[in-house]
C-alpha cells in the first residue's frame, strides 16, 4: 500500500511541476496584448489626426501587417494562457466597440481634434492592457 501512495505523491509532484512550467510559458500573451495596444493607439492617432485617404492607405495596411505578425506569433506558441479564448474574445469585443465608437464619432464630428482622438486612442489600448495584466497575473499565480 505504501508503494501506491508514493507513486501518487510522485505523480502529483510531477503534475504540479508541469503546471508551473506551462503556466509560465503562457505569459507571452501579455507581450502580444501590449503590442496590440500600441498598434491600436498608433492607428487611431494616425487616422484621426491626419484624416485623409492617404493616411488610411498606409496606416490601415500597416496595422494589418502588425496583426498578421501577432497572429503568426500566437499560432507558433506551444502553450495558451488559461482561459485564453474568453480572454482574447473579450478583449477583441471591447476593443472593437471602443475603436468603432472612436472612428465613427471622430470622423463625423471631430476630424483632426486631439481632444477626441487622443483619449479615444488611449481608451482603445485599455482592453489589451487589461488582458496583458491578467495574463501576467495568471502566469504567476498558483491557481
Amino acid at each position: 500500500m505504501d508503494v501506491g501512495r508514493e507513486e501518487a505523491l510522485g505523480a502529483l509532484e510531477q503534475a504540479e511541476a508541469m503546471d508551473a512550467h506551462t503556466r509560465g510559458r503562457g505569459r507571452w500573451y501579455a507581450g502580444y496584448a501590449t503590442v496590440y495596444a500600441a498598434a491600436s493607439c498608433g492607428l487611431l492617432l494616425a487616422l484621426g489626426l491626419m484624416p485623409s485617404p492617404v493616411t488610411v492607405a498606409w496606416a490601415t495596411p500597416l496595422f494589418l501587417v502588425v496583426i498578421a505578425g501577432l497572429t503568426a506569433f500566437a499560432l507558433s506558441r506551444p502553450v495558451q494562457p488559461r482561459g485564453y479564448k474568453a480572454l482574447h474574445g473579450g478583449m477583441i469585443a471591447a476593443w472593437s466597440g471602443i475603436y468603432t465608437l472612436t472612428v465613427v464619432v471622430g470622423a463625423t464630428a471631430f476630424p483632426g481634434e486631439m481632444l477626441w482622438w487622443g483619449p479615444g486612442a488611449l481608451a482603445s489600448a485599455v482592453p489589451p492592457l487589461v488582458v496583458a495584466y491578467v495574463a501576467l497575473r495568471r502566469g504567476r499565480s498558483t491557481r
